[in-house]
């Protein structure tokens, strides 16, 4: 099977890429489209739900989530273009090690950042995935500080580190588990 790309000067890697975001495009919307489910076709006017907006608790804390994913992806690509230097340091991460870890760090800032956009966008399964992403999140950064960290300011503040862990798991996790919290949120 071939696949035709559209005139103009694309390569393929471009036509691959056009592809892959108008899926993701049309899987994020379908999220918040409501059908009726008696029948295949468009809701009628009466049918269709009004769009409520998002409190500000809600805005808050799906902006802290994407903060988190953000912050993750970011400090995967600082490790990943400072690993020569970790390396003439004298660093105690191995090759392997380390490039698990920069995959690690970005899948774990890019799922948040999932879990933002389906929490943003009202989806469904957004509260069960949060509460699994952002204790996941923080294991990883303490692990990293108590196995990895020897020196420095971060291993100085490693108790603070995992207090301020503890208190963000804590938020996280009962922000989507209490049924009303997630009601006064308008996340449910």
């Amino acid at each position: 099977m071939t696949v035709q790309t559209p005139p103009g000067r694309w390569n393929s890697l471009q036509y691959w890429a056009h592809l892959t975001l108008r899926a993701i495009r049309n899987f994020l919307t379908s999220c918040t489209k409501q059908f009726n489910p008696s029948t295949n076709s468009k809701p009628q006017l009466n049918q269709i739900q009004v769009k409520r907006r998002h409190s500000f608790a809600a805005q808050v804390f799906v902006l802290w989530v994407l903060g988190l994913g953000g912050i993750d992806v970011w400090r995967g690509s600082v490790l990943w273009r400072e690993r020569v230097l970790l390396f003439e340091l004298g660093g105690t991460l191995s090759p392997f090690l380390l490039a698990l870890l920069v995959v690690l760090f970005v899948s774990a800032g890019l799922a948040l950042i999932v879990a933002a956009a389906g929490l943003w966008w009202r989806c469904n399964w957004a509260a069960r995935y949060a509460r699994i992403v952002i204790p996941l999140y923080f294991v990883l950064i303490q692990s990293y500080t108590w196995l990895f960290v020897r020196t420095g300011l971060m291993w100085q503040r490693r108790w603070v580190s995992l207090l301020m862990a503890l208190l963000g798991i804590s938020v996280g996790v009962g922000a989507m588990t209490w049924a009303k919290t997630r009601q006064w949120m308008g996340i449910d």
